[in-house]
């Protein structure tokens, strides 16, 4: 909860538009971009098993490597702002659909 809570900061606190154009990216923000992806997948495996705790280890685990990319790519006032806002977005709706799936409310704020 406190990760969304942080991501729904950053992008509160943003004035950037949605467009931008992908340059390199930086190992964490493809390391975050490809756990993004295998949401789908890893929801349909949870499903499959009849298995909630493969979607709780998944969005521990997004959680963990969205603190990392936090903590190592600036997300306001950077360079790659708008791509790094997308992808803060896309971790949010990622959790938010993950915490859905177990029947857990989020908090906007902390």
């Amino acid at each position: 909860m406190y990760s969304y809570a942080r991501a729904s900061s950053i992008i509160k606190k943003s004035k950037q538009p949605d467009k931008f154009e992908i340059k390199e990216l930086e190992e964490k923000e493809l390391e975050l971009a490809i756990k993004l992806d295998k949401f789908k997948d890893t929801a349909l495996h949870a499903y499959q098993q009849l298995n909630p705790a493969i979607i709780a280890n998944y969005v521990y685990e997004t959680c963990q490597l969205f603190n990392e990319f936090y903590h190592t790519c600036p997300v306001l006032d950077s360079e790659s702002e708008p791509f790094r806002l997308a992808l803060v977005q896309a971790f949010r709706q990622v959790v938010k659909n993950s915490m859905n799936l177990l029947g857990i409310e989020l908090l906007k704020e902390m």
